[in-house]
């Protein structure tokens, strides 16, 4: 490959005339989140943004690779080829490893299965760098750093490297991505200028990430952008990418991270093995969504009642209680969002919220039996049961007869159930309710609900109301 006389491989630059076009966006590290890129574009055009500049890494992660690189590919954006495409395309198996070279590796593959032709193409045909010029000045765009596509430059990287960087780029300007770290730096009169990352920062801050470049002064504004986070997090759980990457986009936090603070939580709770702090915790968190938490706590009153009087049937413990309650707590959130779906609602709210003290696997969990308290039955087609082990869903199927028995008994939102003695037989389970006032909308209620805790427990379920003196 013919090279210049500075080891360059020799690639005609782009020229930009500065005066057409006053205004450029560059974008970095988009990472298969088309939901991300849709808002950066569109608010980089409102901005007079005409050209955009990206630095690769149009994949992982995120549930949309094909239509990130088509939606690049026909818009007025040049590109570079970035290190996670690379691996992409190349195929590569990562070495046997921990939870996350795994979790890498399903992001690899699911990329890779899930590219056109024609996206393949696309990618195939990009450089590891772009020239540019704009009036006098020449532009270097890389991926990592002008030596290595794989080496990441931060606001941190010592005037050292950086020296040794701007004396082998060969151009005024050198822009970068890799390191999802917005950052402006010069070094030996070179700037140096990482836009962030559109998809998936990793920084605590979840807003997506870019830049405008002004060609006629070379100032760099960088630009955070509300996106519709929560969207793109429901695309990964639909397309089957674990619950991490999801958590990812949410927090704005590395993989890494995510691991680490995942570790942390469940080694607490291994510590304490007493749930009364967390309970608090989401009671707190769930007054600022809940319509009616009067409700909510007799369902919760109810439940645990329910779990408490019959152990000898379920036979789960303080862990499973502990889920139980939350859920309870947490079950009618999703009317903050509207009555239609609530308790899909619910479910969302769970899984995203990041204030809840809640590991990934319980956010599913706990989510699950909210979302379940209505009218359907928990189902393998539904992408957060499915999630389970089959030991997990055994319980959750149980943990769910329970609460809906119990929202079946407060159907009014009245709280005219106050107390009740279980009488347990062979053939069936009798609930002899102890009322205040008229239960006709708690009885229909649950004829209507407790279908599936006659399949779990194994027992008919018959409810008797008696007026308490």
């Amino acid at each position: 490959m013919k090279k210049d006389e500075n080891g360059h491989k020799e690639i005609k630059p782009l020229t930009i005339s500065a005066g057409e076009h006053t205004k450029i966006a560059i974008i970095a590290d988009v990472h298969a989140n088309i939901h991300a890129l849709n808002a950066v574009m569109e608010d980089a055009k409102r901005r007079d943004a005409e050209i955009f500049l990206n630095a690769g890494d149009f994949l992982g992660y995120a549930a949309f690779p094909d239509e990130v690189v088509q939606k690049l590919s026909s818009e007025n954006v040049h590109s570079i080829i970035g290190n996670y495409d690379l691996k992409v395309l190349r195929k590569e198996k990562k070495k046997k490893g921990g939870k996350i070279k795994k979790q890498k590796q399903i992001s690899f593959e699911f990329a890779g299965e899930n590219l056109s032709e024609t996206s393949i193409r696309f990618l195939r045909s990009l450089d590891c760098e772009m020239r540019i010029s704009i009036g006098d000045k020449s532009l270097l765009m890389v991926h990592g750093s002008p030596e290595s596509v794989e080496e990441p430059l931060t606001p941190f990287t010592s005037e050292e490297r950086l020296s040794e960087l701007a004396s082998v780029a060969g151009a005024d300007v050198v822009i970068m991505g890799h390191s999802h770290r917005q950052f402006k730096r010069e070094v030996d009169g070179v700037a140096f200028i990482n836009p962030g990352s559109v998809g998936r920062p990793d920084d605590g801050d979840r807003r997506a990430n870019y830049a405008i470049l002004n060609t006629n002064s070379f100032h760099v504004d960088f630009i955070r952008l509300d996106y519709d986070v929560e969207g793109a997090a429901d695309s990964i759980r639909a397309s089957g990418l674990p619950e991490n990457f999801a958590q990812m986009l949410l927090r704005g936090a590395s993989l890494d991270t995510i691991f680490e603070e995942e570790a942390k939580m469940e080694k607490r709770g291994e510590k304490e093995r007493v749930y009364g702090k967390r309970v608090e915790q989401t009671r707190e968190i769930a007054r600022k969504y809940d319509p009616d938490p009067e409700h909510s706590n007799t369902v919760r009153r109810l439940a645990l009642e329910l779990f408490d009087k019959l152990s000898d049937l379920h036979l789960l413990g303080e862990e499973e209680r502990y889920w139980l309650e939350c859920a309870a707590i947490l079950h009618d959130i999703g009317w903050s969002q509207g009555p239609k779906g609530h308790h899909k609602s619910s479910l969302r709210l769970i899984l995203n919220e990041q204030e809840f003290p809640f590991t990934l696997d319980e956010r599913y969990i706990i989510g699950s039996i909210a979302r379940y308290h209505r009218k359907a039955n928990p189902k393998n087609s539904h992408y957060h049961f499915a999630a389970l082990s089959p030991e997990n869903k055994a319980k959750v199927r149980v943990l769910v007869s329970f609460i809906r028995i119990a929202d079946g008994l407060d159907a009014s939102h009245a709280a005219v159930v106050t107390d009740f003695d279980p009488e347990i037989d062979s053939d069936c389970v009798t609930l002899v309710c102890f009322v205040t006032d008229d239960t006709s909308l708690e009885s229909e209620s649950v004829l209507k609900k407790k279908d599936l805790f006659e399949s779990v427990i194994g027992r008919k379920l018959i409810v008797q109301w008696r007026q308490k003196n």
